[in-house]
């Protein structure tokens, strides 16, 4: 985490996505777009005590034959974030005392970071996984405070 020096290196680090934005020394440290350490930050929740951690994220499907060098990347940081995501996932089990839902969501067709178009249809996905799970995250929420929801 940044909390003081150049606003510039920070905005930058906070997106530095390889190859495109390579990481940037600041400080004596590698610093990269967060999504290459914790693509789903469940470890975060964790460290902060959560009673219950919901993780919602996207999951990013590798393409079969990949057209081109881009695609061909695309499919190495697709298994590379699912890969962690399992891994710290399994960590974060093993290290919390409560309750870990995840979500995964998936899309027919890629959306990048910039589609805004798309906003809509994620946030129409994201209610849609809550609602097939409302039951079990209410139970859930219900036995780590013990109230009944």
């Amino acid at each position: 985490m940044l909390d003081s020096g150049p606003l510039a290196e920070a905005v930058y680090a906070a997106s530095a996505f390889a190859p495109d934005f390579p990481p940037i020394k600041f400080d004596g440290r590698w610093l990269c777009d967060g999504s290459y350490i914790s693509p789903v930050p469940i470890m975060e929740a964790v460290k902060r005590e959560a009673d219950v951690v919901i993780a919602m994220f996207y999951q990013e499907e590798p393409k079969p034959v990949p057209s081109d060098l881009l695609e061909s990347n695309f499919n190495i940081l697709a298994a590379f974030f699912s890969r962690l995501v399992k891994d710290q996932t399994m960590m974060s089990i093993e290290m919390h005392h409560h309750e870990i839902i995840l979500l995964p969501i998936r899309f027919g067709e890629y959306i990048g970071p910039w589609d805004t178009s798309a906003y809509s249809k994620i946030i129409e996905a994201g209610r849609k996984a809550v609602a097939q799970r409302k039951d079990e995250i209410l139970e859930v929420i219900a036995g780590a405070d013990g109230t009944d929801h």
